[in-house]
């Protein structure tokens, strides 16, 4: 489900308009316009143990901040795929009265964080048309959205969602601001808790981004290719699936850097999330694979073959230990489709032995529960190409553009000859 979003986003991303790629990075932030829970109470009267009646209150609490960061990957003037990385705090408050026979009520009141949320926005954006100022340019916004929460505290917020938006983008040569409205509704709850979240949220967030051009990037004289990827987990994250842990099929975003050392031959760096699920709980993951990447043509739908190490960092162990390296390799093919460079390859990670959940006192070994130390992966790939300029643009006499090929090396060779113009 979550691979045909993504490939259906990178579908709709192909328009048939000249390309115009940019890269875009930079800071979001906002506030929830819902509250994160719905309100919930219960009252109970005294009971033949000596209990008193009381009145319980699980109350929406204050708004919540959000904060984190973006990339987008402008495909077309059209079209555009953007990435965020969120931290929402979902707040709430809790009013516990007791009133004793014999006595006045006692009331205390609670207002604290129920979970600590990580929101991954996956949005496919539509530039619709300038408005007269030619500055600011309205979109309209539509994708998944991934979740993962730490510290919870009779909350478990479910880790799927749908998510819609319509901003307007003010741009101020390569800067621009954005506003932007969000609808997301999360998935359902599997494991109703205490507490369960509201599903639907409404927010109002506002980007500040920088663009690069759309010429190729070069780092130390050698071109640079950046975008984002995404992808599943093919096998199982934890290495005793019979002993009760359900697992579901992982997912995996994040985004790449691809470094060009010679015709064919590439470095490519990734920063990957990658959460591994069980039933009610989930273990957070960032990979960070170094791969050495060798295409094996030039033209068309090129094949390429890729290997080399991958360190691992973790958090939200419960119980776990995730080892911190691993060797990777990989196979794919890459394309570059109006502008745009589009991969697919098929990953092994053969990471190291997990270590102890916990310290052990000397000579005592003993088996423990771990993650997979195999792990299979398919992703997909997004970005700007890797490409030289190999037409000059001139600029016509009514102001439009307009390209033609390079021959001033030709013209060079008939001047050294004598057959040609000084």
């Amino acid at each position: 489900m979550r691979t045909a979003w993504l490939v259906v986003a990178l579908l709709l991303a192909l328009d048939p308009a000249a390309s115009s790629q940019r890269l875009y990075w930079g800071v979001i932030g906002g506030t929830g316009l819902t509250p994160d829970f719905p309100r919930y109470d219960v009252s109970g009267p005294a009971d033949a143990y000596g209990n008193p009646a009381y009145h319980f209150e699980h109350l929406p609490g204050g708004r919540s901040l959000i904060f984190g960061g973006l990339l987008e990957v402008q495909l077309t003037p059209t079209f555009a795929i953007e990435a965020d990385v969120l931290h929402r705090p979902l707040q709430t408050t809790i009013v516990y009265a007791q009133f004793p026979a014999s006595g006045p009520s006692v009331t205390t009141t609670n207002n604290y964080v129920a979970a600590n949320t990580w929101e991954f926005p996956l949005m496919l954006k539509w530039n619709l048309p300038p408005l007269a100022t030619r500055r600011v340019r309205p979109f309209l916004e539509g994708g998944v959205a991934f979740r993962t929460s730490q510290d919870v505290g009779g909350a478990l917020p479910s880790q799927f969602g749908l998510t819609v938006g319509a901003g307007a983008a003010v741009h101020l040569g390569k800067l621009w601001v954005a506003p932007t409205i969000r609808y997301t509704r999360w998935d359902k709850e599997t494991f109703f808790p205490p507490y369960p979240t509201k599903g639907d949220q409404v927010e109002f967030l506002t980007s500040v981004a920088w663009g690069t051009g759309s010429d190729p990037l070069h780092a130390n004289g050698h071109r640079l290719g950046l975008g984002l990827l995404g992808g599943t987990s093919l096998l199982g994250e934890f290495y005793y699936p019979d002993s009760g842990v359900k697992e579901r099929i992982g997912y995996l975003a994040g985004a790449s850097a691809q470094l060009e050392l010679r015709q064919g031959l590439a470095l490519e760096i990734d920063d990957i999330y990658k959460p591994l699920h069980a039933g009610d709980f989930t273990v957070l993951t960032w990979d960070f694979p170094v791969q050495a990447k060798y295409h094996v043509a030039k033209f068309g739908r090129a094949p390429f073959v890729e290997a080399g190490p991958s360190f691992r960092v973790a958090g939200n162990f419960n119980g776990y230990n995730p080892s911190h390296y691993g060797v990777t390799v990989g196979a794919g093919a890459q394309t570059v489709t109006r502008g745009v460079r589009l991969s697919t390859a098929l990953r092994y990670t053969r990471w190291a032995k997990d270590g102890y959940p916990y310290s052990l006192p000397p000579g005592v070994n003993h088996d423990y529960e771990r993650t997979n130390v195999n792990a299979v992966e398919l992703i997909f790939g997004v970005g700007l190409p890797q490409r030289r300029p190999d037409r000059r643009v001139l600029q016509h006499p009514q102001g439009r553009e307009r390209s033609r090929p390079d021959h001033s090396h030709h013209a060079t060779a008939l001047r050294r000859r004598g057959l040609g113009h000084a």
